[in-house]
């Protein structure tokens, strides 16, 4: 295992923050002693989560917009005058039969999924999580499940942990095993 990267004082931007794994990467960062910089769409949810994290900084960005993207990295520099990380996570998806798949929010959420994750990676961990138990896909997957054999629904806290590990090791990147959580994965004390 390599050596340990201490979060005290980091500046990390957690894009798609208002829920799911983004707002449980961002309560565990503060955890850490870093600092979330809190970007998403939802600027209601920011703005409690930021309230929660003793003030964190909220920015709401839709990162399919280049203008939003680069007025985030501004505030978060004139902030910490410093990044020290950014978790890719803002996302979303659609759910259905092909046949009856709406182009025009296929398109949105290529834009989304791909265009606004390529525009905001600069060189960052790549973490691959299991099915999670979040909004994503309209909450379809229920904790502790089992939608598949071998197959158990994590919890965003879980994967959470496991971004975390990777922002203190500096591993290049981490396929969560789909199975049942191991929270040994993410100690690395």
């Amino acid at each position: 295992m390599p050596d340990l990267i201490d979060l005290t004082g980091k500046a990390v931007i957690v894009t798609g923050a208002s829920s799911g794994i983004g707002g449980s990467t961002a309560r565990l960062l503060h955890a850490a002693g870093a600092y979330p910089v809190l970007a998403a769409r939802r600027a209601d949810r920011l703005a409690v989560l930021s309230k929660e994290l003793d003030g964190a900084l909220a920015v709401p960005t839709d990162v399919t917009d280049p203008a939003q993207l680069r007025d985030l990295v501004t505030a978060a520099l004139d902030r910490h005058q410093r990044i020290d990380g950014l978790v890719n996570n803002a996302g979303a998806s659609l759910h259905g039969p092909l046949d009856r798949v709406d182009l025009a929010e296929f398109s949105q959420i290529l834009q989304l999924n791909v265009a606004g994750l390529l525009a905001m990676t600069q060189a960052v961990s790549l973490l691959l999580p299991s099915v999670t138990a979040t909004e994503f896909g309209d909450g379809m997957f229920t904790l502790g499940a089992s939608p598949r054999p071998g197959m158990v629904v994590h919890s965003p806290d879980y994967a959470a942990g496991l971004v975390l590990r990777l922002l203190r090791t500096g591993e290049e990147s981490f396929d969560i095993p789909h199975g049942p959580e191991q929270p040994g994965l993410a100690q690395v004390e």
